[in-house]
């Protein structure tokens, strides 16, 4: 009869990788949509004002993702307030 030589599941490291994918996908995410709100308001926003505007956002965007993740924050609450605050000045700005 053949032994069973198959190796064990090590299922700690398993999710340890597994929260790890699902954490760069929502960090990737969220640094996409502050990347594409400000570049809605470098296209469509006037003036010299939002082009610094959109720069201090995806700098400031940038500084909240990584906080989030060096926190471990599993509501991401830094990132997603920013973004939304973020997408609230390009549409008043676009306006």
């Amino acid at each position: 009869m053949a032994k069973d030589t198959a190796p064990q599941v090590d299922m700690q490291a398993h999710m340890k990788t597994y929260e790890a994918v699902l954490r760069g996908t929502v960090a990737t995410i969220l640094g996409c949509v502050i990347i594409l709100t400000a570049l809605a308001l470098f296209a469509f926003g006037s003036g010299a004002s939002a082009t610094v505007i959109g720069f201090l956002g995806l700098i400031i965007g940038a500084i909240a993702l990584i906080l989030d993740l060096r926190m471990g924050n599993a509501n991401w609450p830094l990132s997603i307030g920013f973004a939304v605050l973020f997408a609230l000045v390009v549409i008043m700005k676009v306006a």
